[in-house]
């Protein structure tokens, strides 16, 4: 199965998790009428919030859906037990308060044969464009270089360095979601 494939095989699970929100393949986060970067996301569960903030309306999601999404942290804190010796586990609170003013409600960024620079800009741009960000890795080498990209950011706030915060981004394996999502429904 290629990336596509699977975009569109979570896309189909995630209508079921999410029947009442749009979700989209490829969403652009318009960025363009203020003359941006516009980036791309793999797949974003809205509602968007194209010229409006929907502050209230993630925050009733996060409610409805809070034992999902706390599934989903418990399989992240399990991915990054090594780092977690040094740092913090993932908890509900830091992960639905680091992105209030969100512009979707789950923003999803599967990655599979890009550098470790493309890595970081996807993980900047599902973290801050969704309340929630998922980084999936579709291979063993991602997810690794994924984690160790986790371990860094940490490492930065830790010493007081200049860091982007990612406490909403979660990092899953590609098998780890598709089963996480399938027993979901």
């Amino acid at each position: 199965m290629n990336v596509k494939e699977y975009q569109l095989e979570i896309l189909n699970t995630l209508m079921r998790i999410f029947p009442d929100q749009e979700i989209i393949q490829e969403w652009f986060a318009e960025m363009n009428k203020y003359n941006l970067y516009s980036p791309r996301l793999d797949l974003a569960i809205g509602p968007f919030a194209k010229n409006q903030r929907l502050i209230e309306e993630y925050d009733r999601l996060q409610v409805k859906h809070q034992s999902f999404i706390e599934g989903l942290i418990r399989i992240h804190n399990n991915n990054l037990q090594p780092f977690y010796n040094e740092y913090p586990n993932r908890d509900y609170y830091s992960a639905t308060n680091t992105n209030q003013n969100a512009r979707c409600f789950i923003a999803i960024e599967i990655e599979n044969s890009v550098s470790r620079k493309h890595l970081i800009g996807g993980a900047i741009n599902a973290s801050a464009l969704g309340r929630f960000g998922l980084f999936i890795a579709f291979t063993e080498e991602k997810f690794n270089a994924m984690k160790k990209l986790e371990g860094y950011f940490q490492f930065l706030s830790k010493v007081g360095k200049n860091t982007f915060n990612t406490n909403n981004l979660l990092i899953l394996f590609k098998d780890q979601f598709t089963d996480y999502i399938n027993n979901t429904v």
